[in-house]
């Protein structure tokens, strides 16, 4: 974005639009390139104005859940109708605070798409006055190899009035999914407060696919067993596999607010994959590289099954090393600088952000210790 451009969004309007050169590592495609690839390259600061009529805006004040018709305008393109609600639990603010959002381009219109995806969802960092947390941590599972949403920034107006920055990130869907899986016959499940017991096996949301809770039910059956007799009967379900690598993820990024760590579990998806059963795709990582919890120290019962078994409780050491590495081979605290470096400007600018910028200058700072102390850490807590 050029500084010109810049100073206008500062100033709360959105940059004229432009045709702006691809990203190197972004995909061409035929009539142009991939937008998409470029909104999640971390190369731009995209912007998004939503549109909404005095009729919609009073609909999410009554019902900020239900989407409402509205217009969404991305680099000079206008897209409606568009469906706009509000999103977020702990996370929620109302329309007239910073608001996260949730756009479905097929709500209104049979097949609409967004350059091809059908949703997008913003996300208004809350509880995360370093607006760091989720560009960094997504970026760590996938670069571990575990399904996971992209995820990058983006300044949101409505109407023109500048809301600040966001995370844009990638909505969990079967456009997402056709990204990881080659099978999307499955069942993709939401997970709040649950866990593989049988009380909780209704209450996985069903996302997408047949209501089939089979793959749930097995292994909840299963880990009624101990150790290594559970292991090998949830293997029967579960990509044990994927599971041990997102496990010791959450342990390196510190992602202590999901399963296996909160009680009961939450912030996952789960896939059940024909080809390989239960997948993990972590959610909800806006409180990460924090908290004083020993990687260990688990609620889950599939966790804590795993560490009664010593081959599963090795497997997974040697993937919490694997995971330290690929951080290491990603250069996890340069991005860190680079990324904090890219969105300062709009960090300053944010007219909405709950939190002052002192702040954002001591999570920062907190989230950068972290990362720096995070191998040392955990060498120390599982004797690696």
């Amino acid at each position: 974005m050029s500084a010109s451009a810049l100073a206008l969004l500062l100033a709360g309007c959105a940059p004229p639009a432009v045709e702006p050169a691809p990203p190197d590592e972004v995909e061409q495609i035929e009539g142009g390139y991939d937008r998409i690839g470029e909104m999640f390259s971390g190369e731009v600061v995209s912007h998004f104005d939503i549109e909404l009529s005095d009729e919609a805006i009073a609909a999410l004040r009554r019902s900020p859940d239900e989407y409402v018709s509205g217009a969404l305008v991305y680099e000079g393109e206008r897209y409606e109708p568009v469906g706009v609600r509000l999103k977020g639990q702990g996370s929620f603010l109302p329309i007239d605070q910073k608001a996260a959002f949730k756009i479905d381009f097929d709500a209104f219109e049979d097949g609409g798409r967004f350059h091809g995806v059908e949703r997008l969802t913003f996300n208004n960092m809350r509880y995360d006055p370093s607006m760091l947390h989720e560009r960094l941590g997504y970026a760590v599972y996938r670069a571990a190899g575990v399904p996971s949403s992209r995820a990058s920034h983006a300044t949101v107006a409505v109407n023109g009035a500048l809301y600040g920055l966001y995370t844009n990130l990638e909505s969990v869907d079967e456009d997402m999914a056709a990204r990881w899986f080659e099978d999307l016959d499955g069942s993709m499940f939401e997970a709040w407060d649950v866990d593989f017991y049988d009380r909780y096996i209704d209450a996985y949301e069903l996302e997408f696919g047949p209501d089939d809770r089979s793959g749930l039910q097995g292994t909840a059956d299963a880990l009624e067993a101990s150790g290594a007799a559970a292991i090998e009967g949830a293997s029967a379900h579960v990509d044990l596999d994927v599971f041990l690598v997102y496990w010791a993820v959450g342990a390196v990024i510190g992602q202590f607010d999901a399963y296996p760590y909160s009680n009961p579990g939450d912030d996952i998806h789960l896939y059940d994959d024909p080809a390989a059963g239960l997948t993990f795709l972590p959610w909800g990582v806006d409180e990460t590289f924090s908290g004083n919890i020993r990687a260990d120290r688990v609620n889950g019962i599939l966790a804590a099954r795993c560490l009664e078994a010593p081959d599963c409780a090795e497997r997974w050491r040697q993937a919490v090393r694997d995971a330290m590495d690929t951080a290491d081979a990603m250069d996890l605290l340069g991005l860190y600088d680079a990324t904090a470096a890219q969105i300062a400007p709009y960090v300053e600018a944010d007219p909405r952000r709950p939190y002052d910028a002192d702040a954002v200058a001591r999570e920062q700072e907190r989230v950068r210790s972290f990362i720096a102390g995070r191998r040392a850490t955990l060498t120390r807590e599982l004797g690696l």
